[in-house]
């Protein structure tokens, strides 16, 4: 009884706060193409372990969603919990959550597919020749009332960064989105940008190897720029980049960016929530014939709900404006919506 309590605590603690980023990548700073085995299901571990799939997108008709689904394993232990957060104007609508036993769901360990009773919520499209540099997955779930059916469409290269212990999978950096949401009984039609990523091996020990993440993605007409800035804490050694930056060159390749060309600094602090946030970012990137130069001003701020009290996540809605310079390409942006993700452990 006293195991079975245990693990009911570690799982609540690890479901109800994670969100979509936990780094893997490697000192000699290697990313990699990907193959579809990366997004896949890395399979159950014998401590307790979070892996998960990511989805979101932003719409041209003020609609906005998020979709996820984490994986909670331990020996043979196994659980599910699926997510499904619709905006509307930068304002929460709704927010669904279901937990889902191991006999009930399905996640290949060869291919980027999860099923639910049987029946595939999210899936690569191999009928779009996946195995090139660009990706379709579909993803079509409902919770309740609440639900998705959705296509994304890559037009970016994915790419995997991983270390010892944790492992980031960016299969879509930006993909075009279309498809229906349903809600409050009614089939709602859209068509917008979206993201998806994976990461895996999120265990106990990862909070003290970095006590704070930030990170988000920056579109523009030819390019994405992908970051990240965590926090390390000094417990344990430090094995992911404190700065992470990929440039996507939209229909081309991706250049990985040096960290002592990335600056990324946060301001404007406000109190939510008990703890000190950032409502105002900036990112400068200079690197070769390379120019990033944006501003990241906050327009609404949500908590993840329910919450471990050791964890804290937000998912800001943010207006980027600045530029976006390679060669002779520049991507000028004014006001542009984006999603960006903050979470901290203490």
């Amino acid at each position: 009884m006293k195991k079975l309590i245990s693990l009911f605590v570690i799982g609540f603690l690890i479901l109800s706060g994670i969100g979509s980023f936990a780094s893997k990548i490697y000192f000699d700073h290697n990313f990699h193409n990907i193959n579809l085995i990366d997004d896949a299901f890395h399979g159950t571990t014998p401590y307790p372990s979070m892996e998960w799939w990511y989805f979101d997108s932003i719409f041209d008709n003020d609609y906005s969603i998020h979709i996820g689904f984490r994986i909670l394993s331990f020996n043979e232990f196994q659980m599910l919990k699926t997510s499904i957060n619709i905006y509307y104007k930068y304002n929460l609508l709704a927010n669904e959550t279901k937990l889902i036993s191991k006999n009930n769901f399905f996640a290949s360990e060869k291919k980027p597919i999860i099923k639910i009773e049987n029946e595939p919520v999210m899936l690569v499209d191999q009928s779009n020749e996946t195995n090139d540099e660009y990706w379709t997955y579909h993803v079509n779930y409902k919770i309740n009332n609440v639900g998705v059916d959705l296509i994304f469409i890559g037009i970016t290269e994915g790419w995997k960064y991983e270390t010892l212990h944790e492992g980031w999978t960016v299969a879509l950096p930006l993909s075009i989105v279309k498809g229906n949401l349903f809600f409050d009984n009614e089939i709602i039609q859209v068509n917008g940008t979206g993201y998806h990523d994976h990461n895996w091996n999120f265990g106990l020990k990862t909070p003290a190897r970095g006590w704070a993440w930030y990170w988000g993605k920056i579109r523009g007409n030819h390019f994405c720029f992908s970051w990240a800035n965590i926090k390390k804490t000094g417990i344990l050694e430090q094995t992911f980049l404190e700065k992470i930056g990929v440039l996507n060159i939209v229909n081309g390749s991706f250049d990985v960016i040096d960290v002592e060309n990335i600056s990324i600094t946060a301001n404007s602090f406000i109190i939510k929530n008990f703890r000190l946030i950032p409502t105002e970012f900036q990112i400068y990137v200079e690197q070769n014939d390379l120019l990033i130069d944006v501003n990241l001003k906050t327009v609404s701020i949500h908590r993840t709900d329910p919450s471990a009290l050791t964890i804290h996540y937000w998912r800001y809605f943010v207006k980027i404006s600045g530029i976006i310079k390679k060669d002779n390409i520049i991507d000028e942006l004014i006001d542009i919506p984006h999603i960006i993700e903050y979470m901290r452990f203490v």
